[in-house]
């Protein structure tokens, strides 16, 4: 995906009636319904132009000569998106004989449809589609008989996700050409015996049908190499997964009643294992034969003791072990060697790390939650760490260790509360995202001016901390968090921080002056959430690219002129402003969607915002 630019056609300028389509086209890329005749740009597949046309009309004909059809429908609050290569035609639904209409005008030759979010389904429109080769019908929530799909066996895609109310299948038995199905949140299908026969299929997806709990049908499917089986929360028996040896990506979290997995033995060729939240999975003895694993999740697996298992899978680069709470041994770990992340967040009892010395290739390693970790020298060797969590190692006290990990370029010390000297960091020139958030005692700043490459800051709930003009030379923050810092009174160091996108002030109490936020005018995102001292944000004036901003709480503020310019706000949030009385000056911030203004008790007249549309008050 790329970044390009949307334009409208010079034959699609807006009618005063046709507004909120417009505005409705935009937001489905995810941009901001400004100006019409501005260009914004969104992540999406090349350069896209933009034509109105009315549902009835015939394809125009130079779509109709178009070799390769790529075409996608889209249903979106009552709107409708029509794509072929490079062009996007659009237009207002209001029903479901329009959808029709338009499938039935659709050239015989389409090979590729999306009716995702659709309500009713016209699907007997469909069948003339012979040429079809993928089929998506996601979230078509009212959808229950498919059996029109039965026809269409020039499928190889097809996709029926979150059709939460399908039960019988029985018209796929027939598609031998499906070489990938999705039935993700198929939540009432219990029957999947039409899968039977599909030997074609080289991916399916069962995630989340909940019902599930006789998978013998898979047994045959002896192509398949990608099967995702997670939240199929009555699923006990898998023995029907032992024949399946060309899998090679397997998804079976959330499977809370799993507890024989022997059926994995023999499936050598697995590279990919999610066992995540396997609750009642004890031995996991079947994984030792799995040489080829370079991905295994265990993550949320309570009742897991024994980890030996592990110890010869030398090819495993990525091992989550988070939140294993009755484990106790990790020296299984010692020789998987090609490990670059390691995750033991939440390990309670974890007290010595020796085993990790020798894990040289590691380069995100999550020790956050070990709360009873005191020595981390074993980390000295591990030179390739780029990204350490540490945060809420609560008796942590010596860091020296990490001025040798000079390649780290995120490391998190949250909640670190036993930490004093962290002149060690001072050192640590890649670093680029920092958090200091809670160290309650921290008061100086000043080994931090020479970490200039830091993009994100965060030192939320320094309550010690006044003095912030250590950061004035760190030009490349784009976020900073001085929440919860409630002694802080002077903001000048942040005037010169020109890159902030994201700035969070919220609980510092103590803030009155915040006059240096005007140069910031980069910032999209702000929070002074219960700056009970604050009275004058003339400063926000100029913030012309505000997107977010919170002032709740902000009790003494009566004074809202400075918003009135900040033409691209989306939320803004003046709850609990209890000296508030006039709102008059948002009344033309047009691009408003959320308002909160819920317990401003001196604000009486609020029908100065009833002009904006689309607009939500609380």
């Amino acid at each position: 995906m790329s970044k390009i630019t949307i334009r409208f056609t010079q034959d699609s300028c807006p009618l005063e009636d046709q507004i909120s389509f417009y505005e409705k086209f935009y937001e489905s890329f995810g941009l901001k319904a400004g100006n019409l005749a501005d260009e914004q740009e969104a992540e999406i597949c090349a350069q896209t132009t933009v034509r109105l046309f009315d549902i009835g009309a015939p394809i125009p004909q130079e779509l109709q000569t178009e070799s390769s059809w790529v075409c996608r429908l889209i249903q979106k609050e009552g709107m409708l998106m029509f794509s072929v290569g490079d062009w996007i035609w659009a237009a207002l639904l209001s029903d479901s004989e329009q959808l029709h209409e338009m499938i039935l005008n659709l050239p015989a030759s389409l090979s590729v449809l999306s009716l995702t979010g659709s309500g009713i389904l016209p699907l007997t429109s469909l069948i003339k589609l012979e040429y079809l080769t993928s089929l998506n019908l996601k979230s078509c929530k009212s959808l229950v008989d498919i059996s029109v799909l039965s026809g269409l066996r020039g499928l190889t895609s097809l996709n029926i996700h979150d059709c939460e109310s399908l039960v019988d299948i029985s018209a796929l038995s027939g598609l031998s050409g499906l070489t990938s199905l999705n039935l993700y949140g198929c939540e009432s299908l219990v029957d999947i015996s039409a899968l039977s026969g599909l030997r074609g299929l080289t991916s399916l997806e069962l995630y989340g049908c909940l019902s599930l709990v006789d998978i013998s049908a898979l047994s045959g499917l002896s192509s398949l190499t990608s099967l995702d089986l997670s939240f199929c929360e009555s699923l006990v028996d898998i023995s029907a997964l032992s024949g399946l040896s060309s899998l090679t990506n397997l998804g079976l979290l959330g499977c809370q009643s799993l507890v024989n997995i022997s059926a994995l033995s023999g499936l050598i060729f697995l590279t990919s294992l999610d066992l995540t939240r396997c609750w009642s999975l004890v031995d996991i003895s079947a994984l030792s034969g799995l040489r080829g694993l370079t991905s295994l999740n265990l993550s949320v697996c309570e009742s897991l003791i024994d980890i030996s298992a592990l110890s010869g899978l030398s090819s495993l680069t990525s091992l989550d072990l988070s939140f294993c709470k009755s484990l106790d041994d990790i020296s299984a770990l010692s020789g998987l060697s090609s490990l670059t992340n390691l995750n033991l967040c939440n390990y309670n009892t974890l007290v010595d790390i020796s085993v990790l010395s020798g894990l040289i290739h590691l380069t995100h390693l999550d020790l956050s939650y070990c709360k009873y970790l005191v020595d981390i020298s074993a980390l000295s060797g591990l030179r390739s760490l780029t990204s350490l969590n540490l945060s809420e190692c609560e008796s942590l006290v010596d860091i020296s260790v990490l001025s040798k990990l000079s390649s780290l370029t995120c490391l998190n010390l949250k909640g670190c509360k036993s930490l004093v000297d962290i002149s060690v960091l001072s050192g640590l020139n890649c670093l680029t995202s920092l958090s200091l958030s809670m160290s309650e005692s921290l008061v100086d700043l000043s080994l931090l001016s020479r970490l200039s490459n830091l993009t994100r800051l965060d030192l939320y709930d320094c309550k010690s901390l006044v003095d912030i003009s250590a950061l004035s030379g760190l030009s490349r923050l784009t976020s900073l968090n001085l929440s919860g810092c409630e002694s802080l009174v002077d903001l000048s160091a942040l005037s010169g921080l020109i890159c902030l996108t994201e700035l969070g002030l919220y609980y510092c109490a103590s803030l009155v002056d915040i006059s240096a936020l005007s140069e910031l005018v980069r910032l999209n995102s702000l929070s002074l959430y219960n700056c009970e001292s604050l009275v004058d944000i003339s400063a926000l004036s100029g913030l012309s690219r505000l997107t977010i901003l919170s002032l709740y709480g902000c009790k003494s503020l009566v004074d809202i002129c400075a918003l009135s310019g900040l033409s691209r706000l989306n939320y803004l949030e003046l709850s609990n402003c209890e000296s508030l009385v006039d709102i008059t000056p948002l009344s033309g911030l047009s691009s408003l969607r959320i308002l909160d203004l819920s317990n401003c008790e001196s604000l009486v007249d609020i029908s100065v915002i009833e002009g904006l549309k689309n607009l939500t008050v609380f």
